[in-house]
């Protein structure tokens, strides 16, 4: 094993620009976890960057399985590339009359 390797990477320390609760969807540069706990605004928080969550997405947004989407920094989900940093996949199809997607964070996509 390589002497030099840090951690798994899943779970990444995170200083917080604003408050978040536990359960947001926060974006650092390229960078998309779900926070793990609360924090004020310049805490370090552990963000998870696998897995599926429930995310908040934009509501016109009509999301197919298997559709690519994007965080906003605001913390919803889009299929609107332009502007938003690649964060995943649904894994459930979520009508444009939700407010939730269940996506599958793929971390470095």
């Amino acid at each position: 094993m390589a002497m030099n390797k840090i951690q798994d990477g899943q779970f990444l320390a995170l200083t917080l620009a604003a408050a978040a609760a536990s359960g947001d969807l926060l974006v650092s540069g390229k960078i998309v976890g779900v926070a793990q706990t609360a924090g004020a605004t310049g805490d370090t928080v552990a963000i998870d960057t696998q897995g599926v969550y429930l995310l908040p997405k934009v509501q016109a947004d009509d999301l197919a399985l298997g559709a690519t989407v994007y965080a906003k920094t605001d913390g919803t989900v889009t299929s609107t590339a332009s502007g938003n940093v690649k964060c995943g996949y649904v894994v459930e199809a979520a009508a444009a009359s939700t407010a939730e997607a269940k996506v599958r964070l793929i971390p470095n996509c």
